[in-house]
């Protein structure tokens, strides 16, 4: 337990000097406990040494050392003190010995007083020169008490400051401590009810069969309910009848019948011709009526299944309705899905491909090469003659075919993979033209609106 110490300060002409009073130093110790029994950990503890010739006006001396510490997990706690010897003047002017300074000791705002022994002056330390270490109940004393009336132990309750001296000397067998309101002092008990102020009991006493009961703010003595018909918040005005119970009608408790039906409830319509097995209680908004339960997904207002789901699919939400749905399609729903997921096959596993250009979010796909298909038009301003240039990989492995004017039927021209990379085509009439071009097993298409003759160069798109 750490000690917090301030310097301490010599009285002047009490000390020798010369004394090494820190070897002389005698530890007291204590525990905390609380009401509960248990240990009053981490409280903090300190001793203020108090010292003067003659005591102040308000019994109190001047502070020649204070000491801090803190109880420990167990509620206990040790200070290092100087005993008050080598504060004090071994006597008065009439050579009595009287006592110039004290410990003033707060625990946790629980303060007493003490005076401090040192070796040679304590049974549990007796003799000189030895380590000293007493408990703080042993070392108690009475109050500080200015001029030569000498201190003494706390031995017994009259001792204490706030106990009538009666307790020690008048209290007789049965009686209790009791607080007046200033100090405490032995007084009776009371034995038997009568003798409570707030209990009231008729001449005579109570009659058999009576209990306690309280009314006109006092506990006095009356008749127990031994029947319903004596409870004044119960009506039997109608006697009950068989298998009834007291049923509450926001007033008074009264013989009512039981519900043995859903039928006799008031929010249930239950027509006898609703009854089917496997039927529930649906409430319609006004009442509960009995309903199919559904036993089938295609049976849900919410659910899909117009086209019937194949094999390995699940229900998606989407469209404001469950519908069956693949799982890579559900995962290609995801706006955080790389296009690569669009390639992916059994075995294939999630990973961080790259991020998203506009958000900077990290798009999760298959590390799998897809399909890509970019080609580049240009050409002369001014010219009808429009040129292609396939840039995407996949040129080596899939031949593409561009169709000038936007379908088959039309001029086309067709670029064999590994070999023909650039294409071009002249067109006779002004105009504005959709190209569409693509790789022949079609796994990837592109399309393009040119306008002849060009303007300017086409920005590169693919």
């Amino acid at each position: 337990m750490p000690v917090i110490r301030t310097p301490h300060q010599t009285p002047k002409g009490c000390c020798d000097p010369a004394l090494a009073v820190q070897e002389r130093l005698t530890t007291v110790r204590s525990t905390l406990i609380g009401p509960d029994g248990r240990p009053l950990a981490g409280r903090e503890v300190m001793a203020v040494l108090r010292a003067a010739p003659s005591w102040l006006g308000d019994g109190t001396g001047r502070v020649v050392e204070t000491a801090r510490t803190r109880t420990d997990r167990n509620g206990e706690w040790m200070l290092p003190l100087l005993p008050n010897r080598y504060l004090e003047p071994p006597t008065n002017e009439s050579g009595t010995p009287v006592p110039t300074s004290y410990y003033e000791i707060s625990e946790g705002g629980l303060v007493s007083t003490a005076l401090v022994p040192a070796a040679g002056e304590h049974t549990e330390c007796p003799q000189e020169g030895q380590q000293c270490v007493v408990w703080l109940r042993d070392i108690l004393i009475d109050g500080p008490q200015p001029g030569p009336v000498p201190w003494r132990p706390i031995a017994n309750l009259g001792d204490l400051h706030n106990v009538t001296p009666q307790a020690d000397t008048s209290a007789q067998q049965g009686q209790a401590l009791l607080y007046n309101g200033r100090v405490w002092e032995p007084g009776p008990v009371a034995s038997r009810l009568e003798a409570l102020e707030d209990v009231t009991t008729p001449d005579g006493g109570p009659e058999p069969g009576q209990a306690l009961i309280y009314q006109d703010h006092a506990w006095q003595p009356g008749p127990v309910a031994t029947s319903l018909d004596n409870l004044s918040d119960v009506d039997t005005t109608l006697p009950p009848e068989e298998g009834q119970a007291l049923v509450y009608n926001g007033r008074v408790w009264h013989p009512g019948a039981l519900v043995g039906a859903l039928a006799s409830m008031t929010d249930v319509d239950t027509p006898a011709d609703s009854l089917v097995p496997g039927f529930a209680l649906i409430y319609n908004g006004r009442v509960w009526e009995p309903g199919p339960v559904a036993s089938r997904l295609e049976d849900l207002g919410d659910v899909n299944t117009t086209t019937p789901p194949e094999e390995g699919q699940a229900l998606i939400y989407q469209d404001q309705q469950w519908s069956p749905a693949t799982l890579r399609a559900a995962l290609a729903m995801l706006t955080d899905m790389h296009p690569s997921i669009a390639a992916a096959e059994p075995g294939d596993t999630l990973t961080a491909i790259e991020r998203d250009p506009d958000t900077g979010r990290l798009l999760w796909g298959v590390d799998r090469q897809v399909p890509h298909l970019e080609v580049h038009f240009g050409g002369r301003a001014g010219s009808m003659q429009v040129q292609a240039e396939v840039v995407s990989p996949d040129v080596t492995t899939n031949d593409v075919q561009i169709h000038w004017e936007g379908t088959p039927d039309g001029p086309t021209s067709t670029l064999i993979a590994g070999v023909d990379y650039t294409a071009a085509h002249t067109y006779t009439q002004a105009g504005t033209y959709p190209v569409q071009y693509r790789y022949t097993d079609g796994s990837a298409a592109g399309a393009e609106t040119i306008t002849v003759p060009l303007q300017a160069r086409i920005p590169r798109r693919g």
